[in-house]
Formats: structure tokens, C-alpha cells, sequence
């Protein structure tokens, strides 16, 4: 028998009188980071394997600049090559994706070609 072990992750998020986050924060047992922490932005994807589909939910709020917005991606772009590069050994299509985040990149003037 293995030990497991649970970890929660929770967001909590204010929303105006028209649904829209006005005020963001987080917090995850076990992150090395105390109480909650506040965000401006959140990507959180999920695979529904009983229905062979993704779910998503995308939040931000409207302190979130656009060129934090342009950062955001661009960071989110290359972490999903890197994990995509662990969990199926496919660094191929990974360096795809990472080329891909380079050019985004440049496009939103964040890194110079």
C-alpha cells in the first residue's frame, strides 16, 4: 500500500455586478508559498478523459495590463513546451512550441530576434 497524499489549490475571486474579476487570489498546500497570494490573470486547463475533451477557464482582471498580458502568454507558451516535452517525450513538437513562444515573443516586443 502507498501513502498518498491530498493538496488543495484554491482560487478566490471577487466579481463586479457584472460577473467580471475585479480582485484575484491564490493559495496551494504544499506550493512553498503561505496564504493567499494575490493575481491578476489565471489559465487553468483541465483534461476530461471521460469525454476526451479539455475545459478550461481563463480570468482576469482589469488591472492586468496588456503588456502583462503579452508576458503572461508568452511564459505560458514555454512552460507548455517544457511540460509537454516531460509528459510525452516529444521534444520535436515541443521545440515547435518553443519556436513558436519566440516568435510570439518578438511579435509583442518582449525579446528581440
Amino acid at each position: 500500500m502507498s501513502d498518498t497524499i491530498n493538496s488543495e489549490i484554491k482560487f478566490d475571486v471577487t466579481l463586479d455586478d457584472k460577473n467580471r474579476p475585479i480582485d484575484m487570489k491564490w493559495s496551494a498546500e504544499g506550493s512553498g508559498v503561505e496564504g493567499n497570494k494575490p493575481c491578476n490573470a489565471f489559465i487553468i486547463s483541465v483534461w476530461d478523459h471521460l469525454n476526451d475533451t479539455s475545459m478550461r477557464l481563463d480570468l482576469w482582471t482589469d488591472k492586468m495590463t496588456v503588456e502583462e498580458m503579452h508576458q503572461f502568454y508568452y511564459e505560458t507558451f514555454v512552460t507548455m513546451a517544457d511540460t509537454f516535452a516531460l509528459a510525452t517525450n516529444n521534444e520535436e513538437m515541443a521545440e515547435d512550441i518553443r519556436d513558436y513562444a519566440k516568435t510570439f515573443g518578438e511579435k509583442v516586443g518582449l525579446i528581440s530576434s
